[in-house]
Formats: structure tokens, C-alpha cells, sequence
């Protein structure tokens, strides 16, 4: 009697199935290639086990250099790495300079 409500209800527990995948919740992908990739919750993951975690991505060849479309299979993977991308940049790369004193490495301007 109501087919609209099946339809809103379907697109829910999709959406939330969706989510809970970029949420690292789920345990692996499998992509479209066949690549499986571990998902573990990126929380709890360390600088090396990010670090590790991204060149496996990198490597699975799961997708090319460009961003993957909104309605592509793989695409809560891509997700799911640029979830991964972002909080390792954040935790373990900004603010982590390896000059102490950045002023004599941008201070001397140009030279011939």
C-alpha cells in the first residue's frame, strides 16, 4: 500500500551500511578489481599503521589517479582512504617540521 515508505526505508539501511564502511567499521573492502583491503577503525590506528595501511591502498591498483564518481562501486573505499589520507596528514605530518627553526630555511630568499 505504501511502496514510497519500502523505497525510504531501502535507502536508509543502504545509506547507514555506506557510512558504517567509511567509518572503518567494516573489516575489509573487497573492490571491483578483486582487491581485498583491510578497513580496520582509523582511531585506533598508529602513524606506521597508517603509513603502512595507505601504501596498501596506493598498491592495490583498486582505482587510477583520478577521483572516483559518486555512483562507482569502489567508491566508499575512496572514501575510506581519503578518510585515512586526511587524519594521517592531520596526526602524523602537520606541526611535525623537521626544522626547529623554520626562519633560516625560508629566510635567505633566492640565490644565483
Amino acid at each position: 500500500m505504501f511502496p514510497q515508505w519500502r523505497l525510504i526505508v531501502a535507502a536508509v539501511l543502504s545509506s547507514s551500511a555506506y557510512m558504517t564502511g567509511i567509518a572503518g567499521a567494516a573489516d575489509s573492502f573487497t573492490a571491483t578489481n578483486g582487491a581485498i583491503l583491510r578497513a580496520p577503525e582509523i582511531a585506533g590506528l598508529t602513524c606506521p599503521q597508517m603509513t603502512s595501511l595507505l601504501q596498501e591502498y596506493s598498491s592495490s591498483g583498486y582505482r587510477d589517479a583520478e577521483m572516483l564518481s559518486e555512483d562507482h562501486p569502489d567508491r566508499p573505499i575512496f572514501d575510506y582512504e581519503d578518510q585515512l589520507a586526511t587524519t594521517f596528514y592531520d596526526d602524523c605530518q602537520a606541526g611535525t617540521a623537521q626544522f626547529l627553526d623554520t626562519g633560516s630555511v625560508f629566510g635567505r630568499g633566492f640565490t644565483d
